[in-house]
């Protein structure tokens, strides 16, 4: 029996070895840590008071694009940025609400939406998503109070044929019946549904109060909006959305050269208008009443939190 009790001890002292060998290296990275841990060393200063802390100047200098002026009025500003191969336009129009009639509120709203989603002449709206899906670029188009704009987004290989697209969507969008009445309904039901919340019921009625008299104080009505046609969108778009009346902002990878000459051929036939929007809107001072409902707006907020931080568990 001594033989096996000799074998069974050296295999139990293999076992040993083999355990403290396979932890060793952990135990040295341990060790490591805590020397490391316990010398002082000046490059982390942990007790340093944040107010202390000093950084490198920060500074920025925006790039400045390249302004062209067509023949036509329109103008281009250009940045070349070659990162990606994307090309983005944003153009800006002067229109907007204040210039729409005061017995057809919304009409620069409907006219924003339906110049993208009502199709253009060459194409029907469902031609033209089913475009704009295949070739994974974005169109976009919308009319606020004081402006307009139209945005291209798009690779930089399908940038000839995704202008041309562009081009018809700002001069020739072919307003759709369907795509009309269907703008109307969501504004219309929208109009229905705005007593339904408080905060828009005070803002509605603040800002009828504090442009009295102005375009800006104009509020949506359901009589309005139903009495709107698809007429009434092609008289505004036709009279707005000219050449002279338009910036347009144009970055992305591309050859500046090479991208003024295409820009030149497809909207530099753009006849401009002599009879563009030209309206003064006025900027009347905060009368009484006007006064009256910001203290009440402002005193709501306030009356608010003063019973939520008194009434907190």
């Amino acid at each position: 029996m001594k033989p096996f009790k000799i074998g069974f001890e050296k295999d139990k002292r293999k076992e040993r070895q083999y355990f403290y060998l396979s932890y060793l290296p952990i135990l040295l990275v341990l060790t490591g840590i805590i020397f490391y841990a316990c010398i002082p060393s000046q490059r982390f200063k942990i007790n340093q008071h944040p107010s202390k802390l000093s950084y490198s100047p920060v500074s920025f200098v925006p790039p400045k694009p390249e302004r062209i002026v067509l023949s036509n009025g329109m103008i281009i500003y250009l940045m070349e940025d070659h990162e990606v191969p994307l090309v983005t336009i944003h153009s800006l129009i002067r229109t907007g609400g204040i210039y729409e009639p005061a017995d057809k509120v919304g009409l620069a709203q409907i006219t924003g939406e339906v110049m993208r989603s009502g199709g253009t002449k060459t194409l029907d709206p469902d031609e033209l998503n089913k475009k704009l899906e295949f070739m994974g670029m974005i169109i976009e188009t919308g009319i606020g109070m004081e402006s307009g704009s139209a945005t291209l987004s798009v690779l930089k290989k399908d940038l000839d044929e995704a202008l041309g697209i562009f081009s018809e969507v700002l001069r020739s969008p072919a307003f759709y019946p369907e795509k009309v009445e269907l703008a109307k309904m969501k504004i219309i039901e929208s109009i229905r549904r705005q007593n339904d919340d408080p905060l828009k019921i005070a803002s509605r009625e603040f800002k009828r109060k504090v442009y009295q008299g102005d375009p800006r104080g104009r509020v949506k009505t359901i009589e309005g909006v139903k009495s709107i046609t698809r007429q009434d969108l092609i008289e505004f778009h036709r009279t707005a959305f000219v050449p002279n009346n338009i910036l347009m902002g144009i970055a992305g990878d591309f050859d500046k050269e090479q991208m003024l000459d295409i820009i030149s051929k497809i909207f530099g036939n753009w006849e401009k208008s002599i009879k563009y929007l030209d309206k003064k809107v006025s900027k009347n001072e905060l009368d009484t009443p006007a006064r009256n409902a910001a203290q009440y707006l402002i005193g709501f907020y306030g009356y608010h939190q003063f019973i939520n931080e008194n009434n907190s568990p």
